[in-house]
């Protein structure tokens, strides 16, 4: 088996995708592993299949009691909300890396990668002027990983590629294809763009660059995918709202 390796990365559920650049670089510095990633039950999709990750287990109670009798040898929790370093705290394992709660009940740092993760956090002018890591990177630095430009991973159902192709081939667009977000997180909603502004983005690509739009989105984000569609007089195709 190796090295027993626990991962706690709970939300959201694009950050739980981003971090998965972490798994080919802990991979190659532990072989062979065994690893446990821990998520919310709603982004476990995008992990359950990652041909890195042995076991997947959804955050919980349950969750909880079985780590709990168990012990790792190395230990990351990548999330600064107080439940992930919670249940941190109460992890046995020979290196603990990332994010725990402290006796006070706030999140404190374990070692200097996170300490600069949660700098990020703290310090506008840290985060968006002086920083020029990315996400990936600063996940592989509180980690301890070393970095070397590794993508994120994302493996579907084949259920959910075909349905994919089908939909293209009866779409049959012109190149390039390009989808339009029309949502966000919401912990980050004001980085969505305006559905005015997703329509014109779609005017664009179809007058410059003679390609077909796709508008896509959640499930929340249904009413503004229509109206970008309305907006955008015919410029983009619906690509369907919906969930993992």
């Amino acid at each position: 088996m190796g090295t027993r390796a626990l991962v706690i990365k709970l939300a959201a559920p694009g950050d739980v995708l981003r971090s998965t650049a972490i798994l080919p670089p802990l991979r190659r510095e532990h072989d062979p592993a065994h690893v446990t990633w821990v998520t919310d039950e709603a982004a476990l999709p995008l992990v359950a299949l990652n041909p890195h990750i042995d076991r997947t287990m959804p955050f919980g109670f349950e969750t909880a009691l079985v780590l709990g009798a168990q012990s790792f040898d190395l230990a990351v929790c990548l999330d600064k909300e107080p439940r992930a370093a919670a249940l941190m705290r109460t992890v046995r394992a020979g290196r603990r890396l990332g994010f725990e709660l402290s006796d006070f009940g706030t999140v404190r740092a374990l070692n200097e990668g996170a300490a600069y993760d949660l700098a990020l956090g703290l310090s506008d002018e840290l985060k968006f002027r002086v920083n020029t890591k990315t996400y990936p990177e600063v996940a592989c630095g509180v980690a301890e990983l070393a970095y070397e430009g590794d993508p994120c991973t994302l493996t579907l159902p084949e259920a959910s590629v075909e349905r994919a192709r089908s939909f293209l081939a009866a779409l049959s667009p012109r190149e390039p294809l390009v989808g339009i977000v029309v949502g966000a997180g919401a912990v980050f909603a004001n980085k969505a763009l305006p559905p005015q502004s997703c329509a014109e983005l779609a005017k664009a690509v179809r007058a410059r660059l003679d390609g077909s739009v796709l508008v896509l989105g959640g499930p929340a984000d249904r009413e503004r995918a229509e109206e970008t569609l309305r907006l955008a007089d015919g410029a983009a195709v619906d690509g369907d709202t919906h969930g993992l």
